[in-house]
């Protein structure tokens, strides 16, 4: 219903009583807001509760005060919200206009009556016509009082319209008017404008016809503030859709920003970023997911851009989705001006997200190494450089995915390079440098730019070249791209000097891209998971923003009782021993350097080791003297296994043409299972015509129960492979 203004005259049994419900002539029903009453005429402002707006010489009659009169030409609708008296106040001297109102957050308000149980503050409303809210504000009488809500429908509710406690089992209905309590610029100029009509001023707002104007309108929604008029900070919380500019020749600019946020059920809030800080970190996220909303976008709003004629990093501001079980999403950055700046969020469902914040919370074993690294991904190209390594431990490729998800989520405590995670994008920013001095520039440094170019960036991760030159990875966070020869000062005590042009990047999804449920492809560009964790499903960008593929990496697992031995040994699929089992092949790889030293600390085989073989594990080497010695190796490349640590083979050497056999698992069971990871490459068996085969052994024979052992084979596929086994008692 709509905020009305009246003339009246003819004025009996008056005055009229501020508050009390009028009815008019025509059957139209109002609140009286504000009053000013001369006698036998004056004017009013009021708010419609039902009805028709009322016309020319119709009766008014007061609800409490039974005071009337008649209308003195047509009622019309206000250009300001009536409330707006109570919640501002203007200041002749100092120009200050200030919010009066009700707390921050409040978007309406109404009175209420017929209440049985209390509603609690901060639980949302539901009322009779379906729309919602949330309780920021209330005064109780008893069964009535007066509430004031964030909207968090679009449509409020009318008179009588009940109202349902969200966690309170609370009730009531609605009394009277539902009034707006949040402000256009344009409110507040012909608010003021209004008032300078006045022979003298009323009340909080110092402003009649002997005062100088304190606005005037520039274009359809903008507002100049004249002479030393000002609001401050607080004010411009409680006002949306248009730009406000005062200060005169060092301006202070409060920009608009309408945010549609596309999302399955209106609950996504935005995170809003200025300057490289969190909106919130000093306005609280007042705006939720329904400040002041309309049909063209759910949030709209005031944002300070310019302070005393100092540009708040080039008017950008960042708006980010970062809604947990929701996929996130960072909008370009627009550069908010005049006019209403329009931004768009969208926030699908994230179906690989489904799990408990605070369950995730506790997966603290699954990280990522922040900082320039190479990978090797076995797919031939060698080691390349990222500048975030990840390690899911414990956890699976979902649940690493749920862990940063859960680290950025909005709201967020956790920190990335000591900065709150829900600043962090990605490598959006990459430079090379020369003329370094000082201490060397590192990851987590923040640079500031100087010269010919500002702005700030943080640093994700440093190849040097040489000493004094190579490769900046980072993150803006303010100011422009920076230009050939800039000049870089680092928070830890670095300088250098910007060579050639810059690289920028847009990045708009999840930190570490998007998620199939088992594969993260394509991924942002410089991260990835370390080499025994991604498989041939994955799809990184390296820094050189190349893609990487990794090799097919496979496991295989046996399941079975702690304190069993477990051997994994390759079988040709066709050798048996004596009793008839299948036949480990001792001889599956020849040594072509002989061992005798007694620190020995690597063994070179024939040809290349297939890419079965564990990164990590264990050879059996064959001795002279007939000894299948069980030697543990940190890393093999190529035709080289490099050994954990020196091994002495001075009294029994392992002559050239010996047999060396990789056996992935040689070892007493501890965690009820144990398993190797090795690349399945087609036809890696020894003729390398086919898969790679084994014989499982495991026994338990020396406890205080002997087990029979148990053989089994199992075949190394594009899946790997998994056994069960139970041994009985012998």
């Amino acid at each position: 219903m709509d905020d009305i203004k009246l003339n009246y005259d003819t004025e009996a049994s008056g005055p009229f009583t501020l508050g009390e419900t009028l009815t008019f002539g025509g059957g139209g029903v109002a609140e009286l807001v504000l009053l000013y009453d001369e006698g036998a005429t004056g004017e009013m402002y009021c708010k419609m509760i039902s009805g028709s707006n009322p016309l020319n010489n119709e009766t008014i009659t007061g609800g409490s005060s039974s005071a009337t009169a008649l209308l003195d030409g047509n009622a019309f609708v206000s250009r300001f919200p009536v409330k707006i008296a109570e919640d501002t106040s203007y200041t002749a001297s100092s120009g200050n206009i200030r919010w009066t109102g009700p707390n921050l957050g409040t978007t309406h308000s109404c009175k209420f009556d017929g209440q049985t149980v209390n509603l609690t503050l901060g639980e949302i409303l539901t009322f009779g016509n379906g729309s919602t809210a949330e309780l920021i504000e209330q005064t109780d009488s008893g069964g009535s009082g007066e509430l004031f809500f964030r909207m968090i429908s679009v449509t409020p509710p009318a008179d009588n319209d009940t109202i349902s406690g969200g966690t309170s089992s609370g009730d009531g209905n609605v009394d009277g008017a539902v009034h707006t309590r949040a402000y256009t610029p344009n409110n507040l100029h012909y608010w003021f404008a209004d008032k300078g009509d006045d022979a003298t001023f009323v009340g909080n707002d110092e402003q009649d016809r002997t005062k100088p104007r304190i606005s005037q309108r520039v274009g359809v929604t903008d507002v100049l503030a004249l002479g030393s008029a000002n609001i401050d900070d607080t004010m411009s919380y409680h006002m949306y859709s248009g730009s406000w500019v005062q200060g005169g020749g060092s301006p202070t600019e409060y920009n608009a920003v309408a945010i549609a946020v596309v999302d399955a059920d209106g609950s996504t809030e935005p995170v809003i970023i200025q300057s490289n800080a969190l909106l919130s970190a000093t306005t609280t996220e007042y705006w939720k997911n329904a400040y002041m909303p309309n049909a063209a976008s759910r949030i709209n709003m005031l944002i300070k851009v310019n302070v005393a004629g100092t540009v708040t990093d080039r008017r950008v501001v960042r708006f980010r989705a970062l809604e947990y079980l929701r996929n996130y999403f960072t909008a370009p950055d627009p550069t908010l001006s005049g006019g209403i700046t329009p931004v768009s969020l969208v926030a699908t469902d994230d179906g690989n997200n489904s799990t408990a914040a605070a369950t995730v919370a506790t997966w603290s074993d699954a990280i990522f190494t922040y900082g320039y690294a190479t990978v090797d991904h076995n797919n031939g190209n060698g080691a390349q450089p990222y500048w975030a390594v990840g390690d899911i431990a414990s956890r699976t490729k979902p649940q690493f995915h749920e862990r940063y998800k859960w680290v950025q989520r909005r709201g967020t405590s956790e920190t990335i390079l000591g900065l709150n995670a829900q600043l962090i994008v990605g490598n959006d920013l990459t430079f090379n440098f020369d003329g370094e001095s000082g201490t060397d520039i590192t990851h987590g440094d923040i640079l500031t730019f100087s010269g010919n170019s500002t702005g700030t960036a943080l640093v994700l991760g440093v190849n040097y070249a040489t000493g004094t030159t190579g490769e900046l990875y980072c993150q803006r966070l303010t100011g422009d791209v920076p230009l050939d020869d800039a000049v870089i000062t680092s928070d830890g005590g670095g300088t250098a000097v910007v060579n050639g042009t810059p690289v920028d990047r847009l990045i708009i999804n999840n930190l570490f891209g998007s998620f199939t449920g088992t594969a993260f492809n394509p991924a942002n560009i410089g991260l990835t998971l370390e080499a025994a964790d991604a498989d041939t499903s994955d799809l990184y960008t390296d820094l050189l923003e190349a893609q990487q593929q990794p090799p097919n990496n496979q496991t295989g697992t046996i399941n079975t009782a702690i304190s069993n031995v477990v051997t994994v040994y390759p079988w040709d699929g066709a050798a048996t021993d004596a009793v008839g089992d299948p036949a480990p092949d001792f001889v599956r790889l020849a040594t072509s350097v002989t061992l005798s030293g007694a620190s020995e600390t690597q063994a070179t085989v024939t040809g290349s080791i297939p890419t079965w073989v564990p990164q990590v594990g264990f050879a059996r080497i064959t001795t002279d003297a007939g000894v299948r010695r069980i030697v543990p190796y940190s890393s093999w490349s190529g035709s080289v296994f490099t050994f954990t640590s020196n091994e002495d083979f001075s009294g029994d050497n392992a002559t050239s043409g010996n047999g060396l056999m990789p056996s992935p698992i040689d070892q007493v069971v501890v965690s009820a299972s144990e398993s190797f990871t090795g690349v399945y490459t087609a036809n890696q068996n020894k003729a390398a015509d086919a898969d790679q085969q084994f014989v499982v052994r495991v026994t338990n024979a020396s406890g205080a129960t002997a087990k029979q052992p148990a053989t089994n084979t199992a075949t190394f596929t594009s899946g790997g492979f998994s056994l069960n086994v139970t041994l009985i008692n012998d």
